[in-house]
């Protein structure tokens, strides 16, 4: 995706994205927590607390957050500031629905602790193991030709 326009790309072509698709596609990317949180200074970012929850045995301070016509709630533990999880409501495996995603083992990638393993729900209910990243990367340097209109 570039500005306004996407392209979905497979063997046979690529072609425009539909503007439905390329919009759920933005609203899921800003889902994300380190998106979310760097989105922090752009026009229409709006925060709320909201209060305290649990987050498996973790104490969080829930934050609220709309941004480009999603609304996610992050928990937050207070002690470290890491984001432990975000709910929303969304595209669930069959419709729509609760999705609630945890992360754990956290790590040092470039001065960001980042978490290495996420587990996700649908609707209160587990969607298979946790799932371990063997890598991240944080502001890797991308080739300029990914962002170039596809022939």
């Amino acid at each position: 995706m570039r500005g306004d326009a996407g392209y979905r790309v497979d063997i046979d072509g690529a072609w425009p994205m539909d503007e439905i698709v390329r919009r759920e596609f933005i609203k899921s990317f800003r889902r994300n927590p380190l998106v979310l949180l760097k989105a922090r200074n752009e026009p229409g970012f709006r925060a709320i607390a909201l209060g305290r929850a649990k987050v498996d045995e973790h104490e969080v301070e829930l934050l609220a957050i709309s941004l480009n016509g999603a609304t996610s709630t992050l928990g937050i533990d207070p002690t470290t500031g890491r984001v432990l999880s975000v709910y929303y409501r969304g595209r669930a495996p069959s419709a729509i629905g609760d999705v609630l995603r945890t992360y754990s083992d956290f790590r040092d990638v470039n001065g960001i602790i980042v978490p290495f393993t996420v587990a996700t729900s649908y609707n209160a209910v587990p969607a298979g193991e946790p799932r371990p990243f063997a890598a991240v990367t944080v502001n890797p340097k991308l080739d300029a030709r990914l962002f170039t209109t596809p022939d």
